[in-house]
């Protein structure tokens, strides 16, 4: 990773509490230094990797922000399989 693509950061947004921690270990397991959110934080800076639960506060309104801010940013999306109307409103790209 360079300090372009965010020095090594995972921002992960997820409410569920053993979800979290899950993804903070693949996080490391993968070199990378985890940022942990209850809700989407603001686009501040560049990490290398956004990690999102599409459930948490704002995900699908805000997710546009951060791919307008860094069209080449490697976001990953989650959400229940059972939420087929989440599933169908996420941005796909």
């Amino acid at each position: 990773m360079t300090d372009e693509q965010g020095g090594g950061r995972a921002v992960i947004v997820a409410a569920d509490l053993l979800l979290r921690a899950r993804l903070e270990d693949l996080a490391r397991s993968a070199g990378l230094v985890p940022q942990v959110h209850r809700a989407l934080p603001a686009p501040d800076e560049v990490p290398a990797v956004l990690v999102l639960d599409l459930d948490a506060p704002d995900a699908l309104e805000g997710v546009g922000a951060w791919r307008e801010r860094w069209p080449q940013l490697r976001i990953v999306g989650f959400v229940s399989h059972v939420d087929a109307e989440r599933r169908a409103a996420a941005p796909a790209g």
